[in-house]
């Protein structure tokens, strides 16, 4: 990318959260007025995302991705440690595993909520690397010969 295109997808960024602002400020500071006040501000700014990202699918996304094919090595996948992975999702761990239970409670992750979550957004959400949990995990199963 040249210095030119990064300088203008950094004003036009700069803009947006401006315009947002100003249309929050409306209607903080004219609460009882109606929305037709405030209807020429959002309406603008409402054109001006839309403008804005087809601008970027039309030029920016393509030039991003030919940038990033270019310098990228091809991508191996990692040959899968064991039965699960960091992709798998706590419900799956649970219910495959239910040894892997206190690992969950110990480190304060709720299943009931997060159970839906893949591993490593689990670990990142809780302040892990996700190795981490999948080493703890591991030691879990392991611990009861359950593999």
């Amino acid at each position: 990318m040249t210095p030119k295109v990064l300088v203008e997808v950094v004003v036009e960024h700069k803009d947006e959260p401006e315009q947002l602002r100003t249309i929050n400020r409306l209607f903080l500071s004219q609460p009882t007025q109606s929305l037709e006040r405030i209807r020429p501000a959002l309406e603008e700014a409402i054109r001006r995302l839309r403008h804005h990202m087809a601008e970027e699918e039309a030029e920016l996304f393509p030039l991003l991705e030919r940038t990033l094919a270019a310098a990228e090595a091809p991508i191996v996948a990692p040959h899968p440690r064991g039965p699960f992975n960091e992709t798998t999702t706590v419900n799956r761990m649970v219910r495959e595993f239910p040894r892997t239970r206190p690992v969950f409670d110990r480190l304060f992750i709720n299943v009931p909520l997060e159970g839906c979550a893949c591993l490593d957004e689990v670990a990142w959400r809780h302040g892990m690397d996700a190795r981490e949990l999948l080493g703890q995990l591991e030691q879990a199963i392991g611990a009861c010969g359950c593999v």
